[in-house]
């Protein structure tokens, strides 16, 4: 069985440094999905974070990919979202082997109207995804389009058809996505499973055990886990 451990839009919550230490003693494979150092505008102490940004605008990002760099094997996949300055040490269409698994990357999300960083048109989408390949793991900002992992606020779903059209086609075994936040859950894209844990920055954080039974995910309540 290979154990995962998943983190995304974390928003520079600082929980994310003793969290990594943590799991990466104990998963096979550790994760994280994007939306790094950028502060979320929901957050309360935005001004603060907004300021710390202006000085060190990839403070948080810095260390996790410094993070990765170290681990023993490589275990550590790191992609962006939105929020973060493009960074080419993170995977981006890229594709590594942990666990005798290939773990492939996708970062960015679809634009937004704000004009982050980091974003990217269904074209965009399609070209990255076909440089990457069939992956048995894929890690993206953006959801899929059409499944629990992606409904707004508005009710509409707000995935990636390109993203969509990849997993029907190359079916990885599973797919780790965030930044939809108000959508936290499991579904299922065929014989794929995806998970969306909801954003770390909330306290929330994803799980997923890779056994020749299938797939299990589920969502952790990061306050109610001593143990991760």
């Amino acid at each position: 069985m290979t154990r995962i451990a998943f983190a995304t839009d974390i928003h520079r919550d600082a929980r994310i440094f003793p969290w990594l230490e943590a799991v990466a003693r104990k998963f096979d494979l550790v994760a994280v999905g994007g939306d790094i150092d950028f502060p979320y505008l929901g957050l309360r102490n935005y001004k603060l974070n907004f300021a710390l940004y202006r000085l060190r605008p990839n403070a948080f990002q810095d260390g996790i990919l410094r993070f990765a760099a170290r681990e023993p094997g490589r275990r550590v996949v790191v992609v962006q979202g939105n929020h973060d300055n493009p960074d080419p040490r993170a995977c981006n269409g890229t594709a590594l082997e942990i666990a005798g698994l290939a773990v492939g990357g996708v970062g960015g999300s679809l634009p937004t109207g704000a004009g982050f960083p980091f974003e990217l048109e269904e074209g965009g989408y399609r070209s990255v995804l076909q440089r990457l390949g069939r992956v048995d793991i894929l890690v993206v900002h953006q959801p899929p389009y059409d499944t629990r992992c992606d409904l707004a606020y508005t009710g509409s779903h707000a995935g990636s058809k390109a993203v969509r059209e990849y997993v029907e086609r190359e079916a990885p075994t599973l797919v780790l996505t965030g930044h939809i936040h108000e959508s936290p859950g499991v579904d299922r894209i065929g014989g794929t499973t995806v998970l969306n844990p909801g954003p770390f920055f909330k306290g929330h954080y994803g799980v997923a055990d890779l056994a020749e039974g299938g797939v299990t995910a589920r969502v952790v309540d990061l306050s109610a886990s001593a143990r991760p």
